[in-house]
């Protein structure tokens, strides 16, 4: 189970999900604190041919206001999927099925991506990291908290957060 901050967090986001809907990929901009940061070119062209098939799991996507679009393209922003996204974008898929969801703020953003992300794999230690240190710096949250929302040991949470004390030459290898 979550930690309840983070339950609450992420039942009130989808409290007002949409329904699943087509959205040009060309519309959709990825998360700049999306905590992947790590995405294999093979791995994503797979995924693409995959989708082209058939999608089940939609994306969750915020709606951008008129200020935060400014002059460009995108209407929306990634909360989760930005690998499906960047998949679609490879094989020249045009739309993509997705969720939109309303977001407080940038915070309870990264708090969904981050809930969503690490239930999965292929994130490298230092992805984890990162996202342990802003769920700390910017949620507040405990190591217990962190530990539960990652399902893992609090030792397994303050060993991905020593990697950051590594220089930064270190981490970039």
């Amino acid at each position: 189970h979550l930690p309840p901050r983070l339950q609450k967090i992420l039942a009130a986001a989808m409290r007002t999900a949409s329904n699943p809907t087509e959205i040009s990929v060309s519309q959709i901009r990825r998360f700049a604190a999306q905590p992947r940061i790590t995405f294999d070119k093979a791995s994503l062209a797979e995924l693409g041919e995959s989708l082209k098939l058939g999608q089940i799991v939609p994306l969750i996507l915020r709606r951008l206001s008129a200020r935060e679009r400014g002059d460009g393209a995108a209407s929306y922003e990634l909360v989760d999927g930005e690998r499906r996204w960047r998949a679609c974008q490879l094989v020249g898929k045009k739309t993509i099925r997705a969720i939109v969801i309303e977001v407080a703020n940038k915070e309870v953003q990264f708090a969904i991506s981050a809930i969503a992300n690490f239930g999965r794999q292929d994130h490298t230690p230092l992805e984890e990291a990162f996202a342990i240190r802003y769920m700390r710096a910017e949620l507040n949250l405990e190591i217990a908290e962190i530990s539960k929302a990652f399902a893992k040991s609090d030792a397994w949470v303050y060993q991905r957060s020593s990697l950051l004390r590594l220089h930064p030459k270190v981490q970039a290898m």
